[in-house]
């Protein structure tokens, strides 16, 4: 593989621990979002988005519901930093990874005897495949980090509302279900 050419295996892990970790914020971004509404409502908004568009639309979601000034300024500090560090995940997800200034086959066969430093560039943003694992950790943080501060926002919304609200579908069930409880004649 020219991966194996290009990076030492410390840069392939990076790599790759950098695609597992933005891949499981994601995931909690997806939570969150099926949280605040309806599973069939989240699943419509987010179907076919891309990373950042989640995060967007999780924010839009979440912000208003916040009830704690400190909790809404940690939440939008949370989300620039996940929207500064996406835009470095996608220089190494999506960017042009160059060796030597050029990808050839002489440039991949001194990257094996140099120690393989190769660089990634898309837009403004140039990396060095040594960098990405910082990357990778923060992405890691962000995801516990979101975690804990959604916790926390859900028991501020219980200590201010009471209990939460019941899921839609549940409603719409425990009412069918009296209807025909009351009504048993009726289809």
């Amino acid at each position: 593989m020219i991966s194996e050419f290009m990076f030492s295996n410390e840069q392939l892990k990076a790599i790759g621990c950098l695609a597992f970790e933005s891949t499981m914020l994601e995931f909690c971004i997806e939570a969150i979002v099926e949280d605040v509404c309806d599973k069939r409502v989240a699943e419509l908004l987010l179907d076919g988005k891309m990373f950042a568009m989640k995060l967007r639309i999780m924010r839009t979601l979440v912000l208003p519901v916040i009830p704690d000034k400190e909790q809404a300024d940690a939440f939008e500090d949370l989300y620039s930093r996940i929207t500064t560090d996406n835009s470095l995940r996608n220089t190494v997800i999506h960017g042009s990874w160059e060796s030597k200034g050029k990808l050839s086959l002489q440039s991949l066969l001194a990257d094996l005897n140099a120690g393989r430093n190769a660089t990634v560039k898309r837009g403004n943003h140039t990396m060095k495949a040594s960098e990405v694992m910082e990357v990778a950790r923060r992405f890691s943080d962000h995801q516990s980090n979101l975690l804990r501060l959604w916790v926390a926002i859900q028991e501020s919304l219980q200590d201010k509302f009471g209990k939460r609200p019941p899921d839609p579908s549940e409603t719409e069930s425990e009412s069918h279900s009296q209807t025909h409880t009351e009504h048993p004649n009726q289809p």
